[in-house]
């Protein structure tokens, strides 16, 4: 039987600012996380998506969706 599922990739591109962090209230790294989703037939990936980026707290993880479009703004 053949199994289809989704996989994912995800890349730390580093420190994109310093910023006070929304739910741990405090300043904080934010890192540039890029995400890539592809749809497998047991190992081979029939489709990519696009990326998608998010900034991470470096203290408790909270994610803010970006545009990968403004990476280099």
């Amino acid at each position: 039987m053949l199994f289809n599922f989704l996989k994912a990739t995800e890349q730390d591109w580093g420190v994109a600012l310093l910023w006070r962090c929304p739910r741990c209230n405090e300043p904080r790294e934010f890192h540039w996380i890029a995400r890539r989703t592809a749809f497998m037939l047991i190992t081979l990936e029939l489709t990519h998506s696009a990326w998608t980026a998010d900034l991470r707290c470096g203290g408790c993880g909270y994610e803010l969706r970006v545009d990968p479009a403004d990476k280099d703004k």
